[in-house]
């Protein structure tokens, strides 16, 4: 509560500790024991957590004279301000069941699908090379199959990185699946801008971590800056049901509802 994100794990429940929520696999890939989760791993996930906490409790604090450092006025506003987000995905080929059941029960606002990571994205670039209309999460139709109907009815609102390396082609299949469903009209909203290759292929930049410019790296397949969560509130600013991203800091889906 209080906009802690509910964080499903893969395969919880079974044999064997599950992916953590940074995974970054490939659907059907096996877990590589590096990616599984440590105390480290936990301790940063429980401060993240606990700046979450404190962005929601400041969030349109009123000013009753108490200050925004009293114990009090960040009390009263953890009562009178709650968002409640939902982690439907923490890796590309997460388990959609926690999803539906988040929508179902959870009482959410929010529905976020973390699904992007370096090797995902570089996947979905190959995969848009091959077909203009494709290069969004290959599991993003079938997520939007699974919870719409729910959303819809709870009035909850999906936001997703899993747009990849073609939100706006995704919000078009997404708009497409809607009608089909008898769901539509939805405002889809897509954030494209992360794709940099363009630019850097146009006016080569000096690499950081070894003398040369990015004109030396050969076969490039992907370049792509991090977003922040600015557009994705002004998608729900305006009225976006579904918001769609490519390329975004990971808590930029969460910070955009909230600011």
């Amino acid at each position: 509560r209080g906009g802690a994100a509910v964080r499903r794990r893969a395969d919880r429940g079974r044999a064997g500790r599950a992916a953590g929520t940074d995974d970054d696999r490939l659907p059907g890939q096996p877990v590589d024991a590096r990616d599984l989760p440590g105390g480290g791993a936990q301790r940063r996930r429980a401060g993240r957590a606990s700046a979450l906490r404190h962005s929601l409790a400041v969030r349109g604090q009123p000013d009753d004279g108490r200050g925004s450092g009293a114990d009090g006025g960040v009390a009263d506003m953890m009562r009178d301000r709650t968002i409640r987000l939902g982690a439907g995905a923490g890796f590309a080929g997460d388990r959609i069941e926690p999803a539906v059941e988040l929508v179902e029960q959870g009482a959410l606002d929010y529905l976020v699908f973390e699904c992007l990571a370096e090797r995902t994205i570089a996947a979905a670039q190959q995969a848009r090379q091959r077909d203009p209309e494709q290069g969004f999460d290959p599991l993003l139709l079938e997520r939007m199959r699974r919870v719409l109907p729910a959303a819809r009815s709870c009035g909850v609102r999906i936001i997703t990185n899993a747009g990849a390396a073609n939100p706006i082609g995704a919000a078009h299949a997404v708009a497409r699946l809607a009608r089909e469903m008898g769901l539509a009209p939805l405002r889809i909203a897509a954030v494209p801008g992360d794709d940099v290759l363009p630019a850097i292929e146009e006016t080569p930049l000096p690499l950081i971590d070894r003398p040369g410019t990015t004109a030396d790296i050969r076969g490039k397949v992907s370049a792509n800056a991090y977003l922040g969560a600015a557009p994705i509130a002004q998608a729900l600013d305006q009225g976006a049901d579904i918001v769609l991203t490519g390329r975004v800091g990971d808590p930029a889906l969460f910070v955009g509802p909230m600011v």
